[in-house]
């Protein structure tokens, strides 16, 4: 981490090119793409994949982050093989930032503050998340 920001590598596990940001960056955690860990229950090779990417990137003392965990049997495999870190429909649909910081709120993490009308999804002002009406909003998205 330089100056407080983090650098997450998206998509470096899908081609073999790819790997080789491993050795043009400084990165601090390599996302497992969604292509393998959809399967992951049900593929013994997506598994192997899965497995020797996380190994992998271990041993080069990064963070691993996985995508596409839709259900609990697939979050289960991911943190058995070391992988604790993921995002996916197990945990919530995509949010837009009122949404967002409804979520965050609920899980105990303070969310950005909002940055002006747009952010509010209603075009009214800034909207504080504990007010029902942009909960109820954001989850109708959904």
């Amino acid at each position: 981490m330089l100056a407080g920001i983090e650098l997450l590598v998206v998509g470096c596990s899908t081609g073999y090119s790819n790997l080789a940001c491993l050795q043009r960056f400084v990165v601090d955690k390599l996302q497992v793409d969604q292509s393998f860990v959809r399967r992951l229950v049900a593929s013994q090779q997506d598994r192997a994949i899965v497995r020797a990417i996380i190994q992998m990137v271990s041993a080069l003392n990064l963070d691993t982050a996985a995508e596409g965990i839709e259900v609990e049997a697939t979050r289960t495999e991911l943190a058995a093989m070391g992988c604790l870190r993921g995002q996916g429909y197990l945990f919530a649909r995509p949010q837009l930032p009122p949404g967002f910081r409804c979520l965050a709120e609920k899980v105990g993490v303070t969310a950005p503050a909002p940055a002006g009308p747009a952010d509010t999804g209603s075009g009214s002002g800034p909207v504080p998340c504990w007010q029902p009406a942009v909960c109820a909003r954001s989850a109708q998205r959904r």
